[in-house]
């Protein structure tokens, strides 16, 4: 059987961990908001790519996670 202490060690260290992943990942993501907003501020640029399955995946996942 495991420990008080050790499992309050152990949900210690995941948290941390799981702020840290957090952190990452939304950071993450503004690197990608920022280049679709470049990228459509490029009307020939974006105009070459918006119909792209690719990147009509990116703009949903970044308009999914803003709601």
């Amino acid at each position: 059987m495991i420990s008080r202490e050790e499992l309050e060690k152990r949900v210690t260290a995941r948290k941390r961990e799981m702020e840290e992943q957090s952190t990452k990942l939304s950071g993450f993501r503004q690197k990608i908001v920022d280049f679709i907003g470049d990228v459509k501020s490029r009307s020939v640029i974006y105009n070459l790519i918006k119909n792209l399955p690719l990147w009509k995946e990116l703009e949903k996942l970044i308009e999914d996670s803003t709601d």
